[in-house]
């Protein structure tokens, strides 16, 4: 690992107050080419760094960026280099696989609207493909958690934060 390369990620002096009760309190850190990987017990705080650095969690104290700019300042150029998958997607019951991929990654990611772009995540993905027009509320957790894995990777973001 080479430290004179701007790191991916930089977190410095990141605090979050809920109510008083500080929660992560003066985190530094910077990761640098690598896959990397938060550990710690249920409450630690690994999701809100995560939410702090995605730009849906605002900090108490400190700075993150990603890629050497802070997400709360980007345009949706930076936003469109970075795949998310949540701990609960919020999916739409009522509408198709397909259809769900379709509408997450034409918010995200314009160029990707292309029928045989969205067949390749859902291929890759691993769901069976008698399944792509069913709606979701008809799929398995299994399927559920597929789906996930393929809108967090369609378009190829740079960056992918697994929740």
């Amino acid at each position: 690992m080479s430290t004179t390369k701007e790191p991916i990620i930089k977190i410095q002096g990141l605090s979050k107050e809920y109510y008083n009760k500080v929660v992560i309190d003066n985190v530094n850190l910077e990761i640098h080419d690598s896959c990397f990987a938060f550990l710690g017990p249920n409450g630690a705080g690994k999701t809100t760094i995560m939410l702090m650095l995605l730009g849906l969690v605002k900090p108490s104290n400190g700075t993150t960026s990603i890629f050497g700019t802070n997400i709360l300042n980007s345009s949706g150029k930076l936003r469109r280099k970075i795949g998310f998958l949540p701990e609960n997607v919020g999916f739409y019951p009522n509408i198709t696989g397909r259809k769900f991929l379709q509408l997450i990654t034409g918010l995200r990611i314009k160029k990707l609207n292309n029928k045989n772009q969205i067949s390749s995540y859902l291929k890759w993905s691993g769901i069976d493909e008698n399944y792509w027009d069913r709606v979701i509320k008809t799929y398995s957790r299994g399927m559920r958690q597929r789906l996930g894995m393929a809108q967090a990777f369609a378009g190829d973001p740079k960056i992918i934060f697994l929740d």
